[in-house]
């Protein structure tokens, strides 16, 4: 029997043993019979299956989604929010916390856009895995969010492979609007600034394809400032930390979602200039704007189209300025916004810059034929100038002379279209040449959403550089 016993495996002396009518675990009522031990392991396997099933009934909203659609047919727009729960570095040992609640703007956003034809779904990384958890629902996903981000994992988050999950995500249907509001990991997130820069730099790519494999997506990257640095030109809305509190971040991104895309533009030719108040907390959402305005324009590099972008209010480079020479191709002009964007995020946060002295600079910039970036001689110049200039007495006193506040020699016709942003002078219209009707109160972009700037001023800028040419 020993010798018997060697030969045996586990299992086989298990059973061996079982049937022995000595054995005590005759005595166990599934060792009655073959039929019985089968029936009741079946038992205990269906158990584990209601038990898993009745534990994920009662979660909040629904179990994660491999695909995004909705079976509503009265969905007519899809959001998707991802966020991840990855961090590499405890939360105690973080040098730069985050500036923002995050929880708090995501709520906030499903609020303002909670209606019966708007599906939401959240997108969690937990740095090897992204689940799709979809809610038709929004009071379903907001119950949701808190338990959903509870459980930090210390790991690197995997962004690329969030953003890859959700484009193999996407379906088919082209008539649902779908966007991708995208909450960037931090630097401190990572185990190192290489795993950082690395990953953001291939999610973002993945972002800007995104639109390549479905065209009713828009992609919104949500992150801390100096991120312009790694997004370059990816035509992508970067909505940054330093944009203002938690509501008006909610506002800016809930527009951007809501708002249809800009309207196309009319043939545009003459010389354009964009100056960009670098003085506020909106000026990367300033740089997105005019990128928006110039989306469709018709660069065909024979010199009928130039444009340049100039920055104002600046903190160290040529006395509060940064300028970019006229780029006559769509990729010159890309380049030049990207380095653009860049500037105004290392030299932010200077003083408002007075439209005299703004003026000046713009004139002998531009205007003049020794001038460092001269516009073409009798050509039309339109100059779109976004500020926070906020004195009115200034502006009174230059509007009270007989020659313009600013004008291009070297111009057959100088038109200023003023853009006033976070408060500024109530009577800034009267800057507006030649008329005060290419004048818009931006105010902090709360009511008036950016893509309505990109349509008015793609409505009025390129109307007025062909006007009597």
């Amino acid at each position: 029997m020993s010798e018997q016993r060697r030969n045996l495996s586990k299992w086989e002396y298990l059973i061996f043993s079982i049937k022995r009518e000595s054995s005590s675990l005759r005595k166990w009522p599934i060792a009655k019979s073959r039929t019985t031990l089968l029936a009741t392991l079946a038992g205990v396997v269906i158990l584990l299956i209601i038990s898993i099933t009745l534990i994920y009934a009662f979660l909040p909203g629904s179990p994660p989604s491999a695909t995004i659609n909705d079976e509503n047919p009265h969905i007519t727009q899809f959001n998707t929010i991802a966020l991840s729960i990855a961090q590499f570095k405890s939360l105690a040992s973080r040098q730069t916390p985050p500036s923002s609640d995050k929880s708090a703007i995501v709520k906030g956003i499903i609020e303002k856009l909670s209606s019966n034809a708007t599906g939401f779904a959240f997108e969690v990384d937990n740095g090897e895995d992204a689940e799709i958890h979809k809610y038709a629902d929004p009071a379903a996903a907001i119950a949701a969010l808190d338990s959903l981000l509870q459980n930090v994992v210390d790991r690197n988050p995997n962004q690329t492979n969030a953003v890859a999950v959700y484009r193999r995500a996407l379906p088919n249907d082209q008539q649902i609007q779908h966007s991708y509001t995208f909450f960037a990991a931090v630097p401190d997130d990572y185990a190192s600034y290489e795993d950082f820069f690395n990953d953001m730099k291939t999610a973002v790519q993945e972002l800007s394809a995104l639109r390549d494999v479905h065209e009713n997506v828009k992609a919104i990257l949500v992150s801390t400032a100096d991120m312009t640095n790694i997004t370059g030109d990816s035509g992508i809305h970067v909505v940054t930390d330093v944009e203002g509190d938690n509501d008006h971040m909610v506002d800016v991104i809930a527009n951007d979602i809501a708002e249809s895309p800009p309207i196309p533009s009319p043939h545009c030719f003459g010389d354009f200039i964009f100056v960009v108040d670098g003085s506020t907390d909106i000026s990367q959402s300033l740089i997105w704007a005019v990128r928006n305005i110039t989306a469709n324009w018709n660069f065909n590099g024979i010199r009928k189209l130039r444009v340049s972008a100039a920055g104002s209010g600046l903190s160290e480079p040529y006395d509060g300025y940064y300028v970019e020479n006229f780029a006559s191709t769509s990729n010159d002009w890309s380049c030049a916004l990207a380095r653009m964007g860049m500037a105004v995020n290392i030299f932010n946060k200077g003083n408002v810059t007075p439209p005299t002295s703004l003026a000046t600079t713009l004139e002998d910039t531009y205007c003049k034929e020794d001038s460092i970036n001269p516009i073409l001689k009798g050509t039309n110049v339109t100059i779109i100038i976004f500020t926070s200039w906020s004195d009115d007495s200034l502006i009174d006193q230059m509007t009270s002379q007989q020659r313009p506040w600013l004008s291009c020699s070297l111009a057959s016709r100088t038109t200023v279209f003023m853009v006033g942003i976070c408060n500024a002078a109530s009577n800034l219209r009267r800057l507006a040449l030649p008329s005060e009707d290419l004048y818009i109160d931006m105010e902090y972009f709360k009511f008036t959403s950016m893509n309505d700037l990109v349509n008015k001023v793609i409505a009025k800028t390129c109307d007025c550089a062909t006007q009597g040419s």
